[in-house]
């Protein structure tokens, strides 16, 4: 089976892992979400990605956010599998939203990434839902 090298880096961890690695650890640095906003006693995101104004279906789905481990960073990785550097941060839109004490709130990011021979056209759309203690 061929193994197209473009995908992979020098010690054979394709570019993909080697984001998520470095988003992960960008969510690990970043403040626990109960320290910056403790109000929050429930926060979910429905999320889809289009790509040239087209929903795609297989991109669809609800995250739960378990608010006693949550970092207080919102970063998801890009679906299309020939995007490099991509990804969405949607933190500042997500911690406005729960500042300003939302039930509902929510935004669209285009991938900052690029594909082989143009920028990457995926942009994510989420809402979000919250709920707050005193």
């Amino acid at each position: 089976m061929a193994v197209n090298r473009r995908f992979l880096g020098r010690r054979g961890q394709s570019v993909a892992a080697k984001e998520a690695v470095a988003r992960r650890q960008r969510e690990d640095d970043a403040p626990r979400l109960k320290d910056v906003a403790g109000h929050v006693t429930s926060l979910k995101f429905a999320i889809e990605e289009t790509q040239d104004g087209i929903e795609l279906a297989e991109v669809k789905h609800t995250r739960r956010i378990v608010l006693d481990h949550a970092s207080a960073r919102f970063e998801f990785a890009c679906t299309e599998a020939k995007c490099e550097g991509g990804g969405h941060d949607i933190t500042r839109d997500v911690l406005d939203g729960l500042e300003a004490r939302k039930a509902e709130f929510g935004g669209k990011h285009a991938c900052t990434g690029a594909t082989e021979h143009a920028p990457c056209t995926r942009v994510l759309i989420f809402e979000a839902e919250a709920e707050y203690g005193d």
